[in-house]
């Protein structure tokens, strides 16, 4: 393996280094990124290379580092940097070789725990996208006990939803303090919020407001859509409010809010999936308009068709793929707790 600032850049055929030793990454972005390597390797201009030269443990010297945040020690704007003098510079106490190796297996047992969340998730997402793709093509089926349900029905969003207006509040006029109303800002839907959206579960701005119509404030069943986006792949992101909590909310800058015409045809939460399917996303990259900054209308997402199941199979397509949401949600959480836990746990070791 070849390695630069970014790990793994290629292979070689005659590596010029070996043995055991932490890689740090010396230039660009990724400055102060550390990695492990053993056996033969080969390294790029903009790595610096430690081998412990008295018989103390590589692993330990990589928590330690982890430990000290390099990142801290990166000077320069236009090229970000971290010199081999910085390093020489870092005062270590170590303790014996015992309690070094006692210490890096330790933090390595948790990495392993951490990689294998990560795996556990990546599968996961993997199969619900899978599925996904076979319910939405119809490859896959639900049934009504012993009867099948009817076939899916061809519509356009414009003959499901009406269009409600939005305000156009910039991301500075809103406040996460104070605030008699919530605000969906369309910068949240691209990076924050989930898919299908619950007030209670999500850290959303306020913003006061004089009243506005009733019609304009948030219902369960609501579809949320981003209007603009400068990447064709992020255009049209979604979410549908499943849950309001009693809250008064409103959606913001660059918006399209779409309400339901009946309840009884778009069961509450299949939305937020029919909008990740490939048919919907591929169709809304097709009517976006837009060079530098992609943006959708109301009217021309209103024109796109969709095939739509029968109300109570769209309720058990919901059940499915919302039981493998929270699935993925606990990965996720247990990912993030054995990282707060592992970082806890370097604070108290490397005092």
């Amino acid at each position: 393996m070849v390695y630069g600032s970014t790990g793994v850049i290629g292979c070689t055929d005659s590596p010029e280094y070996s043995g055991e030793s932490v890689l740090v990454a010396r230039v660009g972005a990724n400055a102060g990124s550390l990695y492990k390597v053993e056996g033969h390797y080969g390294v790029s201009d903009n790595t610096l290379i430690l081998k412990t030269l008295d018989g103390s443990c590589f692993e330990w010297i990589y928590y330690f580092l982890k430990k000290e945040n390099l990142n801290r020690l990166v000077f320069g704007s236009g090229q970000p940097l971290i010199t081999g003098r910085q390093l020489k510079n870092l005062k270590i106490r170590f303790p014996d070789f015992y309690e070094q190796k006692k210490i890096a297996s330790f933090l390595s047992s948790i990495d392993r725990r951490i990689e294998g969340l990560e795996k556990k998730r990546e599968l996961l997402k993997g199969y619900k996208k899978g599925l996904m793709q076979k319910l939405f093509n119809q490859s896959l089926r639900f049934g009504n006990g012993t009867n099948p349900f009817p076939k899916w029905e061809q519509r356009s969003f414009a003959s499901l939803y009406d269009f409600e207006s939005t305000n156009s509040y910039s991301r500075d006029m809103l406040n996460y303090e104070v605030g008699t109303v919530k605000n969906v800002h369309y910068g949240d839907i691209h990076t924050k919020f989930k898919s299908q959206f619950s007030i209670a579960k999500e850290k959303v701005p306020s913003i006061d407001l004089s009243p506005v119509r009733k019609g304009q404030y948030l219902q369960e069943g609501d579809l949320i859509i981003a209007d603009a986006s400068e990447d064709y792949a992020d255009i049209g992101k979604s979410i549908e409010v499943v849950d309001l909590s009693g809250a008064k909310a409103v959606a913001g800058l660059h918006t399209i809010l779409a309400r339901r015409k009946s309840a009884d045809e778009m069961a509450i939460g299949f939305a937020a999936y029919l909008m990740q399917s490939e048919n919907v996303k591929l169709s809304i990259m097709r009517v976006a308009q837009g060079t530098k900054v992609l943006g959708l209308s109301p009217t021309r997402f209103g024109a796109i068709e969709v095939k739509i199941p029968h109300p109570d199979e769209q309720k058990k397509i919901t059940d499915c793929l919302s039981a493998l949401d929270r699935k993925i949600e606990q990965v996720e959480t247990q990912v993030l707790q054995t990282q707060d836990f592992k970082q806890g746990l370097l604070q108290k070791m490397f005092v």
